[in-house]
């Protein structure tokens, strides 16, 4: 039965994203947000060191949103080492996290909660998955 439900969920999917963007009037608030990765990088004398990316601007008119977009960055960031690091045998900085900062300086990325939010995130990663290497 669950999986029947995940199913579901995955063909609903592009419906739910349509009626949530469409539900959105005019005069809905666009909001901004900052996305930064948090990268585990190798030091000097074998040490881990870690560090947050530069920021991307994000722009949505609700948390969720934003999320999403944010979750699709970190995804992306995390091919692009995989791909990097199977071509050249190097150790680059490997994206461990990622933070969602509000417009208010409070970083929302572990308290963002909606309905299907587990299998919006399956989602990306599959189609992060197939996208082709990266790097070259």
């Amino acid at each position: 039965m669950c999986h029947f439900m995940d199913r579901l969920y995955l063909k609903l999917l592009p419906l739910i994203f349509i009626i949530t963007l469409t539900s959105c009037s005019k005069k809905d608030v666009v909001k901004h947000y900052k996305y930064f990765s948090t990268v585990e990088s190798p030091s000097l004398f074998g040490a881990v060191s870690y560090k947050d990316g530069k920021g991307i601007d994000i722009s949505a008119i609700n948390d969720s949103i934003a999320y999403c977009e944010a979750y699709r960055n970190y995804c992306i960031e995390k091919k692009f080492y995989a791909d990097y690091s199977d071509g050249l045998n190097t150790y680059v900085g490997t994206p461990i996290a990622f933070k969602l900062i509000n417009d208010t300086g409070i970083d929302i990325a572990n308290s963002v909660d909606f309905i299907g939010k587990s299998i919006i995130e399956l989602k990306i990663e599959e189609e992060t998955s197939k996208l082709k290497n990266l790097y070259k």
